[in-house]
């Protein structure tokens, strides 16, 4: 009875457990397909600004509002992680692949400076014993254009300063077999595609009454903010597609559970009750009475 009574309580704590797993991974999977959608929408506006700034770069006297030095001497790296956890070792990956860059930077002899984005990346930095400083994410919803100005406005400030020559995102990104990969992007310079189609086929310059320079430099900045949202709403993709992952393959052991519990309890049933009929036929003398005859 005892062991019946055990099996039963695992089994009712698996069962009441499947319908939580079953929901988040249908809100894992359901965020996960909006976040591809919002970073669609955000690529294609990025690339209208990309056609945009080639097209104002002839009007302009400076190349660039953010123009590389000639070797870099300082470096900002943004760890880009996750707020909550559910999603294995995702920050911890991210952040890992951070330090290695790090470390990279510092070898070479260029000042750099991380920093991280998400609490997890936090409590990462802990256990690894490296202190950095870390700004916080939405964790009840995805990335937004405020979230990402919010990120890029003390970036441009601190570049344009001469903090640093450059800015990259260090992230996780999701594959199209469905795994993950670390990965960066620059923010600063904004990086431009000079040799491409785009710019080959512009034969006709724009009109433009205000001030190219001004002009080029706003959209340059609003450039910056879609990039990082981009690298927001990628990051975000990747997570969800992590945790629904991890839901969907622990939905999948819960079932697996259900089902050995549930032959276990049937097999530990069955001795129960070959066992009672053992002893209510010895107490009838069945079993006794057969031997005796054969002896």
């Amino acid at each position: 009875m005892e062991d019946i009574e055990r099996l039963q309580t695992r089994l009712a704590n698996i069962r009441s457990a499947r319908p939580i797993l079953n929901a988040l991974r249908t809100i894992s999977l359901g965020r996960w397909q909006t976040a591809l959608r919002h970073q669609r929408l955000v690529d294609g506006y990025r690339g209208e600004l990309h056609r945009l700034l080639l097209s104002l770069r002839p009007l302009i006297a400076a190349p660039s509002a953010y123009p590389p030095g000639p070797a870099l001497a300082g470096v900002l790296l943004i760890a880009v992680g996750t707020e909550r956890g559910l999603c294995g070792r995702f920050s911890i990956d991210v952040l890992d692949h951070a330090l290695v860059m790090h470390a990279d930077y510092v070898a070479g002899g260029i000042d750099t400076r991380l920093i991280g984005l998400g609490a997890q990346i936090g409590r990462a930095a802990k256990r690894r014993k490296v202190d950095i400083e870390v700004q916080r994410l939405a964790a009840s919803r995805l990335p937004t254009a405020e979230d990402a100005i919010e990120i890029v406005r003390p970036v441009l400030e601190d570049y344009e300063a001469g903090a640093f020559d450059a800015a990259f995102m260090v992230y996780g990104k999701a594959t199209g077999s469905g795994g993950l990969q670390r990965t960066m992007q620059q923010i600063v310079p904004v990086p431009l595609d000079l040799h491409s189609s785009e710019m080959q086929d512009m034969a006709d310059l724009p009109i433009v009454e205000t001030s190219p320079y001004a002009l080029y430099t706003q959209v340059l900045q609003q450039l910056a903010a879609l990039t990082v949202h981009n690298v927001l709403l990628e990051s975000a993709a990747a997570e969800y597609l992590t945790r629904f992952q991890l839901m969907d393959s622990a939905t999948r052991n819960a079932e697996r559970l259900t089902d050995e519990l549930s032959m276990a309890m049937q097999d530990v049933t069955r001795q129960a009750i070959t066992r009672e009929v053992q002893t209510l036929a010895v107490s009838a003398g069945l079993v006794g009475g057969q031997t005796a005859r054969k002896g």
